[in-house]
């Protein structure tokens, strides 16, 4: 069995609206060398019966009550076997070449974190903004205060995750911003840009899913 190089999880809570949609655009990744983790917790809804069913492969289900999203992303990233780990919401879509344009990116060079563009999306699937990633150090982070690239766009290894905690399960919304801020602020961090065109397209929502 080929190694999976690439980790993707998915946290989802009742998420049956655009659970699908996220699932197909796994099953259309040009490089089909990642792995598949989807971690529910505890749906009302159709949201596990939606995940079974779909021809995507799905490597490791954890469907049980959790403390919140963040809470789920730690159990996913601790099932997780990839060398290099992401998250997408589930109600974002990966374009078809994304984790590709990622493995060449990470496999070519020696970076902690790679992140690219974004496109946030109708619920129809128009293109309603874009937001281009930007490669900044450090200190210009620091000065910013923020992360100047989408979570959704964001992918690290192993190593910077463990680095840097991993995500706050304590916090409602911002332990991503958190984690990424934390890694952007490291001096030792290294980061790769990947250019244009925008492979990352998320449906509506900025603040994560799982939370009405």
């Amino acid at each position: 069995m080929m190694e999976k190089l690439i980790s993707v999880i998915v946290p989802v809570y009742n998420g049956e609206k655009y659970i699908t949609d996220t699932l197909d655009s796994l099953l259309r990744q040009s490089y089909r060398g990642f792995e598949l983790v989807v971690v529910d917790g505890n749906s009302s809804d159709k949201t596990v019966q939606l995940v079974m069913e779909h021809p995507q492969t799905v490597d490791v289900l954890i469907s049980e009550k959790d403390e919140g999203m963040y809470d789920a992303l730690r159990k996913g990233m601790e099932a997780a076997s990839g060398k290099y780990l992401c998250y997408i919401n589930s109600d974002d879509r990966l374009l078809p070449y994304a984790l590709e344009k990622v493995v060449r990116k990470f496999e070519h060079g020696q970076y902690d974190l790679v992140f690219g563009d974004h496109n946030f999306i109708s619920e129809t699937g128009d293109i309603a903004y874009s937001y281009k990633g930007i490669n900044l150090g450090w200190k210009a982070i620091s000065y910013l205060r923020r992360v100047p690239f989408a979570q959704q766009s964001a992918f690290w290894t192993r190593e910077a995750y463990d680095r840097a905690g991993g995500f706050d399960k304590s916090m409602k919304y911002s332990a991503d911003s958190k984690f990424l801020l934390t890694l952007c602020l490291d001096p030792l961090t290294r980061k790769g840009y990947i250019s244009p065109p925008r492979w990352v397209s998320t449906a509506c929502m900025a603040i994560p899913s799982r939370y009405p």
